[in-house]
């Protein structure tokens, strides 16, 4: 296995982990609509949720943001506002 396919390979588990981990529903009840967590337990999910949500976040603004470098930028906008101005005059 490459190097390459090792790193794929990790980001898979890293999502899926992540994934498992945000699915956890903090409020969630037992058949006698107890929650089944104590303050502590509760405290500690939501903090680790909070830190992979934005671990998540972080990276694919990341990605996204060096997907968007070196392309071409979006000028409608831009072409619109010259229309615009165009017509006033």
């Amino acid at each position: 296995m490459t190097h390459s396919e090792q790193l794929a390979e990790a980001g898979t588990l890293a999502l899926d982990r992540a994934l498992t981990i945000l699915r956890i529903d903090p409020d969630a009840v037992d058949h006698y609509g107890v929650r089944i967590m104590n303050n502590a337990e509760y405290m500690r999910l939501l903090t680790l949720q909070k830190e992979v949500l934005s671990s998540v976040l972080s990276t694919t603004a990341k990605v996204n943001q060096s997907t968007l470098k070196g392309q071409p930028t979006d000028r409608m906008a831009e072409l619109l506002a010259d229309i615009k101005k165009i017509e006033r005059e």
